[in-house]
């Protein structure tokens, strides 16, 4: 992400989880493909899992992907806005010093999730999705910008 903002492109979403793409086709990605052949051939008893040992722990993930987007933010006057329903990154989060959170706008936990659940139950369940796309509808989305707006506008005067 550093390098492609250095050159003027930055992401439109999530980009890597924190996975060096050279190093998963290179590395990881080969060990896995070589036992899912021997545990299919009965030489290797072990699972034939994709992420068979060759996942790196996923806290360690979390927080360096954070600290990158923070960096980012601080680096290019922005603020940003983490929405976590998952509560994935909560104690990431909760580990930052206070002065790394000075560009972040963190929604996430049980509250956020409430009140999304609140606003889009006033659009009838078969009008969430696009018929035969998938996609969400704009009535459907419209409920979630009333929660993402205020951290929107919280995030941008965060900007410098």
């Amino acid at each position: 992400m550093e390098d492609s903002a250095a050159r003027g492109v930055y992401p439109g979403g999530w980009l890597t989880a924190g996975h060096n793409t050279w190093t998963y086709y290179l590395v990881s990605r080969p060990v896995v493909r070589i036992n899912q052949m021997l545990a299919r051939l009965g030489i290797y008893g072990g699972q034939i899992a994709e992420d068979d040992g060759a996942t790196p722990d996923r806290e360690a993930i979390l927080t360096a992907a954070l600290a990158r987007f923070l960096a980012l933010a601080d680096r290019h006057k922005f603020g940003f806005v983490l929405l976590d329903l998952s509560g994935n990154y909560r104690s990431a989060v909760e580990r930052l010093a206070p002065e790394r959170r000075a560009s972040l706008v963190y929604l996430g936990g049980d509250a956020i999730v409430a009140e999304i659940n609140k606003l889009t139950a006033r659009v009838p369940p078969e009008r969430h999705r696009v018929p035969k796309d998938g996609h969400y509808t704009g009535e459907y989305m419209a409920a979630w910008v009333e929660v993402l707006a205020p951290a929107v506008q919280r995030a941008m005067a965060l900007a410098r």
